[in-house]
């Protein structure tokens, strides 16, 4: 049986707790999102390197061969 008295400091701490997080988080959060933005106009405008296409190719191709598993029966490949 939890203490009544108890409940509300509690969920105080974890609301501090939690802005805490949450302040500490979001400058590299920041920074991450525009790091990730310049790489995508970097991409569009230039293209990937090879090593990279290779990779994201091989990727692709996996989670698509992942995708087309079906639990039901044998998958026909026309």
């Amino acid at each position: 049986m939890r203490n009544s008295s108890i409940e509300p400091t509690l969920n105080q701490e974890r609301s501090k707790m939690l802005q805490q997080w949450q302040d500490w988080l979001e400058i590299p959060m920041l920074v991450l999102s525009f790091t990730w933005l310049g790489l995508f106009i970097v991409e569009l405008v230039w293209g990937l390197n090879p090593l990279l296409e290779a990779i994201s190719d091989r990727f692709l191709k996996e989670q698509f061969l992942n995708s087309l598993e079906i639990d039901s029966g044998p998958v026909f490949y026309f």
